[in-house]
């Protein structure tokens, strides 16, 4: 568990945006040995290999190919890279009483408040011209470069009665008083990468908190970071997917952006992103479209994003006979209008699982009169008829930018994934093994 919760926090210390993570994630997989895959060149794929492609630099899907394809199936987990944050517009300084201010708008369901009063900085990828093209930068200023101050108390009687942040006035980000610049971010960035300030075309870029993750509580039982929902998830598929053992069939892991914002990009789970994949990894093993139809019909999906523990202060929110805890086991996540995708047939295999390798789990629904959230697993499945799943960890704090979870659901999470890939689950019309 220290050595899974080590690499967790380092992971979620060095991704402060969905650009970050991904190229973190692809490096995990270059250190191991995965070739990379370019979508705009054919797949020339051997049995016994592992591979690995990545999207608009913010989605990436992974497979495993075994020796041999004795049980043609596929077996894939889904998370997601993206977080709710506050991205920069494009423009120059909003200057005004001397303060240089950076325009922001709204990324996902964020909890506005909690960006104000602490250091923050920057972090995304950036366009820039090299040799007469155009080529993308991942960045990451490591410098406590701005600060969205809250009006004082003197000034707002009322703010501990509550206060409605208004993005276009009230969440706009200092960074300056010094009028020699136009445009800070670009200075910001020219500085960063070392480019000339012409030769920046364009950026995504996410304002990220400074404090870093780290473990808590009194016996160091709590996980403190930004980006928990769902970052946790792709870093625990990753490490599972790849210490499992594929036997027979075909692993697949897939990390998808924009699911805080309805995926419906063009590297959402709503894009054609991981069928293309699979009809591809199809056409290059040589089967045919009716065996990947059956393949598809024997597959499964295990959709990963977190849930909401029970919260210590408001008990009330949570269904109080479907509590889920920090620290107490996956959660399998239930919703009657399939907002998740899990069913009585779906769950039983992820019990199976669970129950097979002592992993602990619990069950999550929302109350039956609080509209809850959806995630990305149902959102596949517009375009992969698959048996899935919806599971997570609990957390609290969920859209904070810093948020908590159960350091020893961790192992779980890992031991479900790696159980998972290594698992032959035979699905019939008639029957499962597990």
């Amino acid at each position: 568990m220290e050595e899974i919760n080590t690499g967790l926090l380092d992971f979620l210390n060095r991704s402060h945006s969905e650009f970050n993570a991904t190229y973190n994630l692809k490096k995990i997989l270059l250190d191991n040995g995965y070739i990379e895959l370019k979508e705009e060149e054919p797949f020339n794929l051997v049995l016994g290999h592992n591979y690995f492609l990545v999207r608009n630099d913010s989605s990436l899907v992974a497979f495993k190919l075994p020796k041999k394809l004795s049980d043609y199936h596929f077996l894939i987990s889904a998370s997601h890279s993206d977080s709710p944050s506050l991205k920069l517009k494009m423009c120059d300084d909003v200057i005004s009483n001397n303060y240089h201010k950076l325009a922001v708008e709204v990324y996902g369901g964020l909890i506005r408040a909690t960006y104000l009063d602490k250091p923050l900085s920057i972090a995304g990828r950036v366009i820039v011209k090299e040799n007469n093209k155009l080529v993308t930068k991942i960045i990451d200023v490591d410098k406590n470069l701005v600060i969205i101050p809250n009006l004082c108390i003197h000034f707002n009687r009322e703010i501990n009665k509550g206060i409605e942040y208004n993005p276009q006035v009230d969440l706009m980000a200092l960074i300056s008083n010094d009028n020699t610049y136009k445009n800070s971010i670009k200075e910001a960035i020219k500085r960063e990468l070392k480019v000339k300030e012409e030769d920046i075309v364009s950026y995504d870029l996410n304002l990220y908190n400074r404090e870093k993750s780290t473990l808590g509580g009194l016996d160091n039982e709590f996980i403190m970071s930004g980006r928990i929902d769902n970052l946790e998830n792709a870093y625990l598929g990753i490490k599972g997917f790849i210490d499992s053992n594929i036997d027979g069939y075909i692993g697949v892991y897939s990390v998808f952006n924009n699911e805080e914002v309805g995926s419906s990009t063009i590297n959402g789970a709503d894009s054609d992103l991981l069928i293309n994949t699979l009809e591809r990894i199809n056409l290059s093993i040589n089967k045919s479209s009716e065996e990947f139809k059956i393949a598809l019909h024997k597959s499964f999906i295990l959709s990963c994003d977190n849930g909401h523990a029970v919260h210590p202060n408001h008990s009330e929110v949570s269904d109080p006979n479907n509590l889920c805890y920090l620290n107490k086991g996956i959660i399998i996540k239930f919703n009657s209008d399939m907002a998740y995708t899990s069913d009585a047939l779906s769950s039983s295999i992820v019990k199976s699982l669970c129950e097979n390798n002592h992993i602990p789990y619990q069950y999550f629904y929302n109350k039956s009169d609080v509209r809850g959230g959806s995630t990305l697993g149902a959102i596949s499945l517009t375009h992969l008829s698959i048996l899935s799943c919806d599971i997570g960890l609990a957390q609290l704090a969920m859209h904070s930018n810093y948020e908590v979870a159960g350091s020893k659901d961790t192992q779980s999470m890992y031991n479900l994934i790696k159980a998972f890939y290594s698992t032959n689950i035979e699905i019939k019309t008639d029957e499962i093994k597990v």
